[in-house]
Parts: C-alpha cells; sequence; structure tokens
C-alpha cells in the first residue's frame, strides 16, 4: 500500500508532518499519489508537501 492511501485515511484530521526535518501542525485536505495538501494550523495558509519529502505524519488527538 502506498503512503497516499495510508494518508487518505487523514483527510480532514488534524497532523503532525515532517517534511525535510521540519515539523508542521496541518489539517489534511487533499491527496494525491504525488503530494499532500494542507491548511497550517498556526496561519491558515495552505501549505503543500510532496510525497517524497515526507519524513513522518501523526494524527493529534483532539
Amino acid at each position: 500500500m502506498s503512503l497516499a492511501n495510508e494518508v487518505r485515511k487523514l483527510h480532514n484530521f488534524r497532523v503532525m508532518i515532517s517534511s525535510k526535518g521540519i515539523k508542521q501542525e496541518i489539517i489534511i485536505v487533499e491527496v494525491v499519489e504525488e503530494f499532500i495538501r494542507g491548511v497550517d494550523v498556526n496561519s491558515g495558509n495552505v501549505k503543500v508537501f510532496p510525497i517524497n519529502n515526507i519524513d513522518f505524519i501523526k494524527k493529534i488527538s483532539n
């Protein structure tokens, strides 16, 4: 199973994502095979994370 398929389970959830060693808290709004798009919880900006650059993703409990 691909990373994108696993991450689809977290659609609309708040997660901690690490990309190239930088951790950010986002809400996942779109997942495709090449990238993940999310809204930064702190700034409200839309962020795009290429799948190949993702170190880890962890769901945050509300």
